[in-house]
């Protein structure tokens, strides 16, 4: 299940990337309709804009909500793993006569969910970035290919300082 809702966040994420993407393009027709004073034009680009920015909430919310899925069944999967690990061969009670950790299965639930919600996090903002930087680059490039390769140059060249 945890594999199936990683797909599912990484869907959400272009999902997310290429409604921001209508979203640009609908907010620039309506900016050149204000721009010519084409009433009609307008007032149907309002409409069309209005309802995009309906869908946005939810399109945010299911992502989210998907990404709270995908978290709590790697934690499932995980905690499962390591706590099986533990209570294999009675590890637990040797553990217990051999040290003074106490609740150790407590304490590898909780770990496993701090990694797990960490690294949710990070691979979510990786997977909408990569999607951004993607979708957004080949807009930009079909648009004008030298401010392209002029951006990423910067952008490479800020990093790296």
């Amino acid at each position: 299940k945890a594999i199936i809702w990683t797909c599912a966040t990484v869907a959400l994420a272009l999902f997310s990337t290429l409604y921001a993407v209508v979203q640009s393009f609908v907010q620039r027709f309506f900016w050149n309709a204000l721009n010519s004073r084409d009433v009609a034009k307008f007032n149907k680009f309002l409409l069309i804009y209005t309802a995009i920015l309906a869908l946005g909430p939810p399109i945010l919310v299911l992502f989210d909500w998907a990404k709270n899925r995908m978290a709590l069944h790697w934690r499932d999967a995980l905690t499962r793993r390591y706590l099986g690990r533990y209570m294999d061969g009675m590890k637990y009670y040797k553990l217990q006569i051999a040290s003074d950790v106490d609740n150790a299965d407590q304490r590898i639930a909780e770990d496993i969910r701090g990694v797990t919600d960490k690294a949710v996090n990070l691979f979510c903002t990786v997977a909408v970035s990569l999607c951004d930087l993607v979708v957004f680059s080949a807009i930009l490039y079909k648009i004008y290919p030298p401010l392209l390769a002029l951006l990423l140059a910067y952008s490479i060249g800020g990093t790296a300082v």
